[in-house]
């Protein structure tokens, strides 16, 4: 898509986008995590947490709180802050801070990516697991997440 066509969605103030996000994978949570705690820490001015359900595969799904930041528009470029935090084995999941990037390539065409950074739980063995493998989990459950993003900005436009 134009830039000029998305970077609204992404731009707006309420997130409709990630709201849109958590009503489409609502069907895939259980009842008692419905009701789920948010993580301790409460929303600044201009955040919107949502609880979802991310991963590569529909067996291999978690369910997480988003928590977006206010985006920011730079030339070309619309970049909101994230955050995701594992509602249950928070002690063993890792949780996620990462910038969604929506960028310019040309007048008909932009790019949506994330770059992030997590750390693996468990120190050396965690960081052991992450580079035998785990780290393979990551990326597909951020590539079906930015997936999922990129179908939820689509149905806001």
């Amino acid at each position: 898509m134009a830039f000029d066509d998305v970077a609204p969605v992404l731009l707006d103030d309420e997130a409709i986008w990630l709201r849109q996000l958590e009503e489409t994978t609502a069907p895939s949570l259980g009842a008692a995590e419905i009701g789920s705690s948010p993580p301790e820490r409460s929303l600044a001015a201009g955040e919107t947490r949502v609880l979802v359900s991310l991963g590569p595969r529909r067996v291999a799904r978690q369910r997480v709180y988003v928590t977006a930041g206010p985006p920011r528009e730079i030339t070309d470029a619309v970049i909101v802050p994230i955050r995701w935090d594992p509602v249950q084995l928070e002690k063993f999941l890792p949780a996620l801070e990462a910038d969604l990037e929506l960028a310019r390539l040309d007048e008909n065409y932009s790019r949506l990516g994330v770059s992030g950074r997590y750390h693996a739980p468990f120190a050396r063995l965690g960081s052991g697991l992450d580079r035998a493998g785990m780290h393979r989990v990551a990326e597909a459950t951020l590539r079906k997440f930015l997936q999922d993003v990129e179908e939820s900005v689509l149905a806001c436009r």
